[in-house]
């Protein structure tokens, strides 16, 4: 996984903030990830990441030539 197969990305910090999403659609506040440097993963095959359900996190879509 990696920035080039639309890879996972992630806001640090925002575990702290708790459960932020709208519990009935899902979406995040306003200004929540504008201003936030999102830290992509890089990842090998059989490495693995840890993390709670408060961190923000995302991917697009995976538009190279090979799998995430």
């Amino acid at each position: 996984m990696s920035p080039e197969n639309g890879g996972l990305r992630l806001l640090p910090g925002t575990h702290r903030l708790g459960f932020v999403a709208d519990p009935v659609t899902g979406a995040l506040p306003e200004g929540l990830v504008e201003g936030r440097a999102a830290l992509a993963a890089h990842l090998e095959p059989g490495d693995a990441l840890l993390f709670g359900p408060f961190l923000v996190h995302g991917s697009v879509g995976n538009s190279s030539d090979r799998p995430r």
